[in-house]
């Protein structure tokens, strides 16, 4: 197996070559319909998952006063394995570079992490397509 990278991008950034790598997630049709709430802020921090030169995966983090949210965690083979990789490795930068905060994660049904309660989220809410989770300040030690 090729070696896989994370190239983490953090504002400010260049965003021709952040942009050469993601620019067909936020434009072809078949992405927008998977991921329809794929934005890029210019606070949004930003994880890809790397095999040589070509994305694999990636997440986002967005973080405010109160809350650090985690984007899509979307993998391009949508194995759980691969998702739970790049979900790992986004968590040890929250962990390791974020000041202490709530941190929120939504997935698809069809995309749950069971390995998500190894790092102390619960559930806070649900609908038709999306479960909601939380991982409290005083539960990240």
């Amino acid at each position: 197996m090729s070696k896989i990278d994370i190239k983490v991008y953090i504002p400010p950034y260049n965003k021709q070559n952040f942009y050469s790598l993601m620019g067909k997630y936020f434009a072809e049709r078949v992405y927008r319909r998977k991921l329809p709430y794929l934005i890029n802020t210019s606070s949004t921090i930003w994880f890809l998952l790397m095999n040589k030169e070509r994305i694999i995966g990636f997440s986002s983090i967005q973080i405010s006063n109160e809350f650090i949210d985690i984007g899509d965690v979307f993998v391009e083979d949508e194995n759980d394995d691969t998702r739970k990789y790049l979900l790992e490795k986004v968590l040890f930068f929250i962990d390791k570079k974020c000041e202490k905060k709530c941190v929120r994660i939504s997935l698809k049904k069809d995309q749950y992490l069971n390995n998500l309660k190894h790092y102390c989220f619960k559930q806070y809410r649900e609908t038709k397509n999306y479960l909601f989770f939380r991982r409290e300040i005083n539960e990240q030690d």
